[in-house]
């Protein structure tokens, strides 16, 4: 098996999800590997 590269495992750990928050954005919320919760919101349109 081949040795994985430390951006393999950053990548894993990152565990990005997007949801339709209720006030109308779609909000991507990205954790990285030191517990830090990034949120990034995009008002929808409509």
């Amino acid at each position: 098996m081949a040795p994985e590269s430390p951006d393999d495992r950053y990548k894993m750990r990152m565990r990005p999800s997007i949801e339709t928050m209720f006030y109308g954005a779609r909000c991507v919320e990205v954790i990285d590997p030191f517990g830090n919760r990034l949120k990034f919101n995009e008002r929808v349109r409509g």
